[in-house]
């Protein structure tokens, strides 16, 4: 099972079993370390506005300025919030 988050210039993707969303950039509010409780893997519907695309490892919470939430596996939360910040400050890297 692969959850994926991809950091561009203007949004980030996330995909997991087949669904996939895009979050623009100016539409996250915060990014945090998660321990919600997903109960499994892949794509996982884990409330109203709240979705999550999840692996294994360590999980990222993506609060949007609509409250909306997702959560997210990503290999380290700290790099994660990092190349979304760079992002939003368009200093991307590759």
């Amino acid at each position: 099972m692969k959850a994926k988050a991809i950091v561009t210039a203007d949004e980030v993707a996330l995909s997991s079993s087949g669904f996939r969303t895009r979050i623009f950039l100016g539409d996250n509010e915060s990014i945090d370390r998660s321990y919600f409780p997903t109960l499994g893997y892949g794509y996982r519907h884990l409330g109203k506005d709240h979705r999550g695309f999840i692996a294994c490892g360590p999980q990222a919470r993506i609060l949007l300025h609509s409250g909306n939430q997702y959560e997210v596996s990503v290999e380290s939360v700290d790099d994660f919030r990092s190349g979304v910040s760079a992002a939003k400050n368009g200093n991307t890297r590759r």
